[in-house]
């Protein structure tokens, strides 16, 4: 993760409304210690973090520091994530819903997923106003680091597919109302035509045009028109509880209390029902996406990641048709990346200036970036190719 230039950390706590009482209490929590009391604290925003909360943006810092447990220190470190409200976030319906991730952790349901697949301990929420809250997590070490092999993604897709499994129609899905539920259904019928739109006004931009050809924005634009067929065949197959953000960067590996290896899991702002497979779309299209595999190693990450998802679920005592599973996959991968996030890039490219030195999507020069960007979205658009040739044989 990235760390940007330090601020005055007592500046940010005032505005946060966070005092040395509050930020003790969290601290005790997450050393398990009851006696403690700090002594010092440092921190910044990570990435995707602003210096300014003022502007209502949402941002995530690391706060570290020491604590005095009588005459033994002790260090600590916490991640304090804040969530911030547009129009867009408002429906508690909506694929955006700003507050989606709070409630899932007051519901302490995400205290309680069975398996290997975990979700990052969260120690307490802060209101720092009516459109701005804060959340305090443990900071996760990945144990291998910031590159992962392979055969760790086969691993982590095993967890995914054991977590997938747990839930396939479980009614009490139903009575958790902060759910997203339909997520996939809500971001592409929420999205879909603004992106088919902008991707056609925004086709002779020029960096727009560097990653969409022509022929990709029709095969875009094809897949708009089909998507009501594609929509209801995910919704009769076997409906179970989705992260849908399951790619490398909210993902890290480490070891349990018994010390058998187990996958944590950040940034449950999507969390909500979809089709048995679907998380293996961020999964396999998103790591590409922000280059955490080298594109060149897609088709073996997409074999890799398929078995090790189709095992962890016959881990789980799940054995139904693994076309299924491939086609939820095959859909929701361009589903989430083509209608449902190409106009957040293409807003973002066309107010650039020629420049995308700000997006977080890997290192590398801009053409580079353009480059991969483009051999990504072409993957993706195969994967489409392949769930149009499993529609029949599913629905």
């Amino acid at each position: 993760m990235r760390e940007d230039e330090p601020q005055e950390i007592q500046t940010l706590l005032s505005a946060w409304g966070v005092d040395h009482a509050a930020l003790s209490a969290v601290v005790r929590q997450a050393l398990e210690c009851s006696s403690v009391d700090i002594v010092d604290v440092q921190g910044g925003p990570i990435y995707g973090g602003t210096s300014s909360i003022g502007q209502g943006v949402a941002g995530v810092y690391r706060l570290t520091g020491v604590a005095r447990d009588f005459q033994r220190d002790l260090t600590w470190s916490l991640i304090f994530k804040i969530i911030g409200v547009t129009d867009a976030k408002r429906d508690p319906s909506g694929p955006w819903y700003w507050k989606r991730e709070l409630l899932a952790y007051q519901s302490k349901q995400l205290e309680q997923l069975p398996g290997p697949l975990r979700a990052a301990r969260c120690f307490g929420t802060v209101e720092i106003s009516d459109t701005l809250t804060g959340l305090w997590f443990e900071d996760i070490v990945d144990d291998i680091g910031s590159h992962w092999p392979l055969e760790r993604y086969a691993l982590t897709a095993h967890h995914l597919g054991q977590f997938n499994a747990a839930y396939i129609n479980s009614s009490a899905l139903a009575s958790w109302s902060w759910l997203g539920h339909g997520w996939l259904r809500r971001l592409v019928e929420q999205e879909g035509h603004r992106s088919v739109t902008l991707l056609r006004e925004y086709q002779n931009h020029s960096l727009v045009a560097q990653i969409y050809t022509k022929e990709s924005i029709e095969q875009i634009v094809r897949l708009w028109h089909e998507h009501g067929p594609w929509l209801d065949a995910l919704d009769r197959l076997p409906q179970t509880l989705c992260h849908n953000d399951a790619f490398r960067r909210n993902l890290f590996a480490r070891r349990g209390a018994d010390g058998q290896p187990e996958t944590v899991a950040i940034d449950w702002a999507f969390v909500g029902t979809g089709a048995v497979g679907q998380d293996l779309g961020p999964l396999v299209a998103g790591t590409l996406e922000f280059q955490e595999v080298d594109i060149a190693h897609a088709a073996q990450l997409d074999a890799i990641v398929f078995d090790g998802y189709l095992n962890g679920l016959r881990a789980a005592g799940w054995h139904d048709d693994p076309r299924k599973v491939r086609f939820a996959y095959a859909a929701a991968a361009p589903f989430i990346y083509e209608l449902g996030c190409a106009a957040l890039l293409v807003d973002f490219l066309t107010q650039q200036d020629g420049s995308v030195e700000q997006l977080e999507h890997g290192e590398g020069t801009a053409d580079e970036l353009i480059h991969l960007l483009g051999q990504s979205l072409g993957f993706r658009l195969r994967l489409a190719d392949e769930a149009r040739t499993l529609l029949n044989s599913v629905s």
